[in-house]
């Protein structure tokens, strides 16, 4: 296994600036039926139910005794109110079947990757889904897309998350009919992979990456309004998102390493979508009707085929901007040869 250093609690350029803003990190079926599951939304994860105090006052108690049976009420209620936000948290709906009853595609692969992609082509076959339309079931538990996603100590209740899972799965099978396999491809699940595989050991791995510059580009200009920056502000995110592409990226190369994965990048996708398919279905012969030819729609692009948009999201940095990336993947060279990349913006 590769020796890799990983930084779980970067900070980010707002903070190096001395600002108390902070930016988190950024992370279905066909139309008709997704409509039909709009109403089932995730709970809100900071919701916290009212706290009741009860007043001795006039009680009749002995001087001091009634702040001895309200502290005591106030623990009662404060032990039920922190079960309570435990369980809106990490909810465990009840399940006819588990986890265990399908096969999972858990898609590895950082933010801004183009894994979206990838999952819309999987997702033509008439045997797949995916847990919602971004294919990302972290949504769906709101204990597992809380701020601190990202970090790999974070405890994952797995329970919750397989019973959760499978009721969105039996949803969708009481409106379209069995499903087989299951497509999943949250972001921050690349550092906890050996969680899922351990949980949902029916499963295929496959990892996805993509051109750090590209990565970068599509990241500041997705989730960070590089608009209202200054050229100076821009480079700082840029450098920070060159840190996080390099700290994910070797998340992703440990997985290939322990475990048997479809390695795959965005390039060689777009390149040949039906040679990564067909890698793939060889591992899942239940997807051997994907259809790579169906146009798709990804995030606000218009529904078209597979493209490559990696030289057009490169255009919107500047020199400046592109020297910045990649002085901090000088750093990284062995990581970046690993996936088939130069330190060029190319």
């Amino acid at each position: 296994m590769a020796t890799f250093v990983l930084r779980t609690a970067m900070e980010t350029p707002e903070e190096r600036m001395g600002s108390s803003k902070r930016t988190a990190s950024p992370l279905s079926m066909n139309p008709e039926p997704a409509r039909k599951l709009a109403h089932v939304v995730a709970q809100d994860p900071g919701a916290r139910p009212p706290h009741s105090v009860r007043s001795n006052i006039g009680s009749g108690l002995q001087p001091g005794a009634g702040h001895a049976v309200a502290s005591s009420s106030e623990s009662s209620n404060e032990a039920a109110n922190a079960a309570q936000c435990e369980d809106n948290r990490w909810p465990i709906p009840a399940v006819a079947r588990t986890g265990s009853s399908w096969k999972f595609l858990f898609i590895l692969t950082p933010p801004y990757s183009g894994s979206t992609a990838l999952a819309k082509v999987l997702k033509s076959s008439s045997k797949s889904m995916l847990l919602n339309e971004r294919g990302e079931g972290q949504w769906l538990v709101p204990g597992m897309c809380e701020p601190d996603r990202w970090d790999h100590e974070k405890t994952i209740s797995w329970d919750s998350v397989e019973a959760v899972w499978s009721a969105r799965v039996q949803l969708v099978e009481s409106l379209v009919g069995s499903v087989q396999v299951v497509i999943e491809k949250s972001p921050p699940n690349i550092v906890r992979a050996n969680q899922l595989v351990h949980q949902f050991p029916n499963s295929t791995l496959v990892t996805f990456n993509r051109n750090p510059y590209a990565n970068c580009a599509s990241s500041l200009y997705r989730n960070h309004e590089p608009q209202g920056k200054t050229e100076v502000q821009r480079i700082q995110w840029l450098r920070h998102l060159a840190q996080e592409w390099a700290t994910r990226s070797t998340w992703v190369r440990r997985w290939n390493d322990e475990f048997e994965t479809i390695s795959l990048t965005y390039e060689q996708f777009c390149e040949d979508p039906s040679a990564s398919v067909k890698r793939i279905v060889q591992g899942l012969p239940e997807l051997s009707d994907v259809d790579v030819t169906r146009p798709i729609r990804v995030k606000d692009y218009p529904l078209q085929g597979i493209q490559n948009q990696n030289e057009r999201q490169i255009s919107f940095l500047t020199a400046q901007e592109r020297s910045a990336i990649g002085e901090e993947l000088e750093l990284h060279s062995a990581l970046l040869a690993y996936f088939g990349y130069d330190n060029c913006c190319d």
